[in-house]
């Protein structure tokens, strides 16, 4: 594979993009767990029984499967992508440091 030697990558750029998906995804997670808390109150609270208290119970559990229970799955995931971010920077890093070594 050919290298292009004037490739730039900006490591503020890969650290920002790296934060800005930990910060959404945070967000995200606290959202959908703030919704599923207010299908849970109003299930037991504003509709405590019949057809529409059990489709937005079985809705819910639906929700929260698909989403992964309240476990911080969307905070965990975003995480990981602010990692991959920094970990891209230090790979690129390394691999310039050896080409610098080695007269490349």
């Amino acid at each position: 594979m050919n290298s292009d030697p004037n490739l730039i990558i900006s490591d503020d750029y890969t650290n920002e993009v790296g934060n800005t998906c930990r910060d959404r995804g945070g967000n995200l997670d606290d959202a959908m767990n703030s919704y599923l808390s207010l299908l849970d109150q109003v299930a037991s609270e504003a509709i405590p029984s019949g057809a529409q208290h059990d489709a937005l119970v079985a809705f819910t559990n639906v929700a929260r499967q698909l989403y992964g229970g309240k476990t911080g799955t969307l905070k965990e995931t975003s995480k990981t992508l602010q990692t991959t971010c920094e970990d891209f920077i230090a790979e690129v890093d390394a691999d310039d440091q050896f080409r610098s070594l080695n007269g490349a």
